[in-house]
């Protein structure tokens, strides 16, 4: 007889010695690299054993602490495989059995106080004394657990429909001035899972992101992970930005996360780092920051009036630094490499989506110019965010000289613009899922030059241009029709058509 087949017959034994016993020896050589692999392939194929296993998992028992972490130690070897993840999550009551694990303040406030009172019995009648329950410990290992199983979709849709199982999940994501530096380990496991889920795929992320923003405490504990600067590290707001951009896919998740105080506000502070100047670093994590803040605050404003509005009206906290208003700052970065393409993304979509009564918004006609002459000279997706820009800020037709554009930068001119146009066209033949919208914004440029200012249409070359047009026809796309998506499904769809747009296109070039 070998050790496991010893082991897993203690296991499933009645006595709790012997069960220890076994849970420990299958823990040990479960964490041997020597004899992990064929001890985890055989309890893998035992789904008695397995059972017992996720049933102790359950065992609250103060004298059976020892045996539930043994076993949660074993679990956790033995969902790194995603056929025993399969196997795990298919056992009756299981996820029931690792949410267990998990203990947040109000758990463990009710948990220590049927503790204390066991171990009170070790004065009084000489009961062993049973130690600090190790409450910290069980969470790690529970969500270690679910971490690896929610890298199965189906496991995923699993987690969410668990009763109170997420809400479990982001509590242990949170954050105060009074956490102690060995709870963040607990907090950043707790957080990887929540992206995880957060950014899930197809219909099952959709309503796992609508479970998560219905949470009344998940987006208010994103939002200290990025206000405490003092507890939380960069590692921490990196992942809570990145839950973030993923809840605001959906409409629901965008008006939580912008209703909630103090997140665009944060998320601003970070995208307007500065990483040039006295004792700024610039290094990856500075500019993973930037780049990810960026990206969220893009999403934010995309198809939501309410939160552009709140974006134009926010109050900056440090206004020395920005010594002036949010719009204006926006366009400074417009030439840096890093910040210029999300904060174009970010202007284009608040003039695209805010109430038409905002002045504010016309501090962009300044950048007119400088964004034209992005358009023609950058590539990939800070031309898309260019073009985009572009596009909207002809529409402002009122508030600017639309011959100025081509005065200021004496290398641009109506015609290399339509001509940089027609070269967008034909360098992307078909639709690219890196840059899905750039025709789209390219044919919306073309419209508004041409609505502005009917001359420019004269110095068109009218046979190139149409030709241009009639293959973009020919080559649409579903895919055009979005601008987000979560997997192969398209989220927020563009109200028109690319089709219409280029039936507009052609039309007012013929007339």
């Amino acid at each position: 007889m070998d050790f496991v087949t010893y082991s897993v017959e203690l296991v499933q034994s009645s006595g709790g010695h012997g069960q220890l016993t076994g849970t420990r020896v299958l823990s040990a050589l479960v964490n041997n690299e020597r004899f992990a692999e064929e001890t985890l392939r055989a309890i893998g194929t035992m789904s008695d054993v397995v059972e017992k296993l996720i049933e102790m998992l359950n065992w609250k028992n103060h004298h059976e602490q020892k045996i539930r972490r043994a076993a949660a130690e074993i679990i956790t070897k033995l969902v790194r495989t995603n056929r025993n993840c399969i196997r795990v999550a298919a056992i009756p009551g299981s996820l029931e059995s690792i949410a267990s694990l998990l203990y947040d303040s109000k758990q463990i406030e009710i948990h220590s106080r049927d503790y204390d009172n066991s171990n009170n019995l070790h004065r009084q009648y000489r009961v062993p004394y049973l130690g600090e329950y190790e409450y910290s410990v069980f969470s790690l290992l529970g969500l270690r657990i679910l971490k690896n199983l929610a890298k199965d979709h189906v496991n995923c849709s699993k987690i969410g429909s668990s009763k109170d199982l997420l809400p479990k999940i982001i509590g242990l994501a949170e954050i105060n001035p009074n956490t102690p530096k060995s709870e963040i380990k607990t907090v950043k496991l707790a957080l990887q899972l929540v992206r995880m889920l957060a950014s899930s795929t197809g219909f099952t992320g959709k309503i796992l992101r609508k479970e998560i923003s219905e949470i009344v405490f998940a987006i208010s504990n994103l939002r200290d992970i990025l206000e405490y600067r003092e507890i939380s590290t960069p590692a921490l707001k990196i992942l809570a930005i990145d839950t973030l951009t993923s809840l605001a896919l959906d409409d629901e998740g965008r008006e939580s996360i912008g209703s909630t105080g103090g997140v665009l506000r944060n998320l601003f502070s970070m995208f307007f780092m500065d990483r040039n100047g006295k004792g700024a670093r610039d290094d990856d994590t500075t500019t993973k920051l930037v780049n990810k803040a960026g990206e969220a605050l893009a999403l934010l404003a995309l198809e939501s009036k309410h939160n552009c509005r709140r974006i134009i009206n926010i109050d900056l906290q440090d206004r020395s630094k920005y010594d002036s208003n949010l719009i204006v700052k926006l366009i400074s970065v417009l030439d840096d490499e890093i910040q210029g393409m999300h904060g174009a993304r970010i202007l284009r979509n608040l003039c695209a989506y805010t109430e038409a009564d905002y002045a504010e918004l016309s501090d962009v006609t300044s950048a007119a110019a400088q964004v034209v002459r992005f358009s023609m000279e950058k590539r990939g997706a800070h031309q898309e965010a260019a073009i985009g820009l572009a596009a909207q800020i002809f529409k402002f037709g009122a508030m600017m000289d639309f011959n100025r554009v081509f005065v200021e930068w004496w290398a641009v001119t109506k015609s290399s613009l339509i001509s940089a146009l027609v070269e967008v066209f034909r360098r992307h033949p078909r639709p690219c899922r890196e840059v899905p919208s750039i025709r789209r914004f390219s044919i919306e440029l073309l419209i508004a030059v041409m609505e502005m200012n009917r001359s420019a249409i004269i110095e068109m070359k009218r046979s190139e241009l149409e030709e241009a047009l009639e293959a973009v026809m020919e080559t649409t796309s579903e895919m055009e029709s979005y601008s987000t998506f979560s997997g192969s499904v398209g989220l927020s769809r563009h109200r028109l058509p690319i089709s219409s747009l280029v039936q507009s296109a052609m039309q007012l070039l013929r007339d």
